[in-house]
């Protein structure tokens, strides 16, 4: 490795640690030449700007990822299911014990669109999903179909999820501070594979949602559809004309057809107009979502109502997916408001009692893991499988799947078989 190569990699190594510290709110390129005793002149000798050292870092965390999930691919292809996954969750939380910094970074440059349009981390969850579902298939040869092609996924969702919990700032969700005792690591993916294997809901202490009666009371119609906003269709527009990373204010301002200080004129600066925006989203969602879910008191038609109603909603607002994960990338710390707060929280008073209870495979203080669990889970599924579902009947026995896994695990499997989604059972 040459002198500059070796002072690039330097740099990269760095500003995960000097970024990582504010989950990469605070992006400084000032505070990163200032720790590493560089003027900002000099830094731009090895990276033009700021978009080429994120690439750079982008590049380098993908491919830590992919070297260490080489490692599962390349094991003995007749692992059964239950070594498989806990190999899984091995690996995966080791790559986020080894760079703790990589957990903010992962959710905001990964977890969605953003992952799936990097060719190399395409092909590399396309031979998990598939590895993972011939394991679940030989195991459980009779389970339905639809559970079988959604399995390898939920399997690699959950276990990157529930591996690098413990390394997101508490804003987001809780913080484990001795997270890299081996106490607390070996916890973490006995966790993980337990909600892989057996899923968030404690074996026997629920049944299955009555389906068809949340379905049908929980239809998305013109009342899910966003009012217009010229900004927003402008930024869907231009991260589907240049992609995630380079849809710049200026391109989105150019769309619209005004500067960026004219689109800033009714704000202070470009965090502001976005956490705006980002709030108005938030409380048109929360709206839409509540008239529903209230309509139901059993925990299981909660958080089936949760899951569908996600889904249909971004069905609605089909450009919605693009935004939310535009806005991540923006490595922006949005912070919802004290009466958003509230509301979202009191919304899921019947998930924290769940939690209190020891109905739920977390601590009593996760709730806003778990929903982030499951609001993410239906996004990146969105990203993941959406194209191929185009009819309502279709993402009915799509999102039932995703509860039967979500709920149950790879275990509720077992006694899947190509009609359980139109039955009322006891998850096991």
């Amino acid at each position: 490795m040459s002198k500059r190569e070796h002072q690039r990699e330097h740099i990269i190594k760095t500003a995960f640690k000097v970024w990582g510290a504010s989950r990469f709110t605070d992006m400084s390129l000032t505070t990163l030449a200032e720790e590493l005793a560089l003027t900002k002149p000099a830094l731009y000798r090895y990276f033009k700007n700021k978009d080429e050292l994120m690439r750079a870092m982008r590049d380098r965390c993908a491919a830590d990822y992919i070297r260490l999930s080489e490692q599962l691919i390349d094991t003995d292809s007749e692992q059964n299911l239950d070594e498989l996954v806990h190999g899984f969750v091995e690996l995966t939380n080791l790559f986020f014990t080894e760079q703790p910094e990589y957990a903010a970074f992962f959710v905001t440059q990964f977890i969605g669109p953003a992952g799936l349009t990097r060719e190399d981390l395409r092909a590399l969850f396309c031979t998990q999903h598939e590895r993972l579902e011939s394991a679940v298939r030989n195991q459980y040869p009779n389970a339905a179909p639809e559970l079988l092609s959604t399995a390898g996924h939920f399997v690699m969702f959950s276990g990157v999820f529930w591996s690098m919990v413990g390394y997101i700032d508490q804003d987001l969700l809780p913080l484990d501070r001795h997270t890299r005792e081996p106490a607390a690591i070996e916890a973490s993916i006995s966790r993980s594979y337990e909600v892989c294997m057996h899923g968030l809901l404690i074996q026997g202490s629920t049944r299955m949602p009555s389906f068809e009666r949340v379905e049908s009371l929980c239809r998305v119609g013109s009342d899910g559809r966003m009012e217009a906003d010229r900004i927003l269709s402008a930024i869907a527009e231009v991260v589907a004309e240049v992609g995630l990373f380079d849809a710049t204010i200026e391109r989105i301002a150019e769309k619209v057809g005004m500067s960026k200080s004219s689109l800033y004129f009714y704000f202070k600066n470009k965090d502001e107009m976005l956490a705006k925006m980002a709030q108005r989203l938030r409380m048109h969602f929360l709206d839409v979502l509540l008239a529903r879910m209230e309509q139901f008191s059993a925990i299981e038609d909660r958080l089936y109502a949760f899951l569908i109603v996600t889904s249909a909603y971004m069905l609605q607002n089909p450009e919605l997916l693009t935004i939310a994960h535009w806005f991540r990338a923006q490595n922006l710390d949005i912070e919802l408001d004290s009466a958003t707060r509230e509301r979202a929280l009191n919304a899921f008073t019947f998930l924290q009692a769940a939690l209190r209870d020891g109905q739920i495979r977390a601590r009593a203080d996760e709730l806003v893991a778990v929903v982030s669990y499951l609001h993410l889970y239906v996004m990146h599924d969105a990203a993941f499988f959406r194209p191929d579902i185009s009819s309502e009947p279709e993402l009915h026995r799509h999102m039932r799947s995703i509860y039967t896994l979500t709920m149950g695990g790879l275990r509720a499997a077992a006694v899947a078989s190509d009609d359980a989604a139109d039955q009322e059972g006891v998850i096991i």
